[in-house]
């Protein structure tokens, strides 16, 4: 977050914007994905100063259990190969 705070927010989601939303459109084109959900925007938003973390403690003490308590390579591929299978993202960049 230092690096963020010196260069500026702004400045950051609109460097990675300005990198990563014309490469993903042009792959969907190129793939023949012509609407997705999908978007690699970033909104200045979800990288302020702004604690959103939750550690999801609390509600397993009134017995809830997660599917997927945690995030793994193989989990990541099972999304991202249902995205593929629905046409949202092209398998060629897997």
């Amino acid at each position: 977050m230092a690096m963020a705070a010196q260069m500026g927010t702004k400045f950051l989601v609109g460097y990675a914007n300005d990198e990563h939303l014309k490469p993903f459109s042009d792959a969907c084109k190129k793939y023949g994905i012509h609407d997705t959900p999908l978007t690699p925007y970033l909104d200045e938003e979800l990288i302020k100063e702004a604690a959103i973390a939750i550690d999801g403690t609390a509600i397993t003490k009134i017995g809830f259990k997660y599917d997927h308590p945690n995030v793994t390579a193989e989990s990541l591929r099972e999304v991202m190969n249902d995205f593929i299978k629905k046409g949202f993202f092209p398998k060629e960049l897997m």
